[in-house]
């Protein structure tokens, strides 16, 4: 049976400009493409696929634990908050002197790959909107009827875009080139992203 070319392209659509609205997954990859350039973001942006990625199978699985159960929700949802906080922080106390790059090797690589990944991660798994987004998208569009084979590839089509889109941020603004011409003021943009990181987790918490 060959994939419905309707529903695949609705489906698609809905999630490219689900993509383009930008949440703190998109904040997160730009503050950490600034501060530690596009080659170590990679791993931030590979940890917000693979939790994608989760939650694209717990949809496809029918999961609705996060909708029947609201204390696990606001347990979530205050960790969410907790953790955009943190990050935001972090992004805030980072040096000026630490973002200026002249040669393309200036950022300051304090964190690891493997923090990097883990921040993403943890980024789009506590984000509770996530889970409820890929619910609400695979409920609305995706026929019951559809063989799980086919909504597979469909999470693996969203999965793939997620971190394309994802790396194209990142490269985008962490490469040398770009960070020459940001130079002294990438550090004010860090700011900037960790002042809005901030806000989002207070905004998440008081939803």
């Amino acid at each position: 049976m060959s994939i419905d070319l309707v529903e695949f392209s609705a489906l698609a659509l809905a999630h490219f400009i689900a993509l383009l609205s930008p949440g703190p997954d998109f904040i997160l990859i730009l503050g950490s493409a600034l501060q530690q350039g596009a080659r170590r973001t990679t791993w931030a942006c590979l940890g917000i696929a693979l939790a994608n990625g989760f939650y694209i199978l717990l949809a496809i699985g029918g999961f609705t634990l996060m909708r029947e159960n609201p204390v696990v929700f606001w347990i979530m949802k205050v960790l969410a908050a907790a953790y955009l906080l943190y990050l935001g922080v972090l992004l805030i106390r980072s040096a000026p002197q630490a973002s200026i790059c002249t040669t393309g090797k200036g950022h300051t690589n304090n964190t690891s790959r493997r923090q990097m990944f883990l921040r993403g991660t943890l980024s789009a798994l506590l984000n509770p909107h996530n889970i409820i987004f890929y619910l609400s998208l695979m409920a609305l569009i995706v026929s019951q009827t559809t063989p799980v084979a086919h909504q597979l590839l469909y999470g693996l089509w969203m999965f793939s875009i997620v971190l394309a889109w994802d790396l194209l941020i990142a490269w985008s603004i962490g490469n040398p080139r770009m960070q020459r011409v940001l130079n002294q003021h990438s550090w004010k943009l860090e700011r900037l992203c960790g002042g809005l990181l901030m806000s989002m987790g207070i905004w998440v918490f008081f939803q």
